[in-house]
């Protein structure tokens, strides 16, 4: 028995909501963590090198403020 797949059907409506659900960082507050990612990554890799590993969180590009550490979600789990 074949089911249709009928996302295709909603996924202007799934945008509209989920734009108006998310949050982004201005792009020029991007490119300021991603270039101090890049400038500290010897610091960062030193600093929790025995723990993670460091470059999955700051690979090339990355955007990642607190390497390592799961983001705080208002309302869910807890506010370290």
């Amino acid at each position: 028995m074949f089911v249709e797949n009928k996302i295709k059907y909603f996924e202007k409506d799934i945008c509209k909501v989920l734009s108006q659900l998310a949050n982004h960082i201005h792009p020029k507050i991007i490119e300021v963590i991603q270039k101090k990612n890049n400038e500290e990554f010897d610091y960062f890799e030193k600093l929790f090198g025995d723990k993670i590993n460091v470059k999955d969180y700051l690979f090339d590009g990355s955007a990642c403020v607190f390497p390592g550490v799961k983001r705080y979600v208002s309302g869910k789990g807890k506010n370290l």
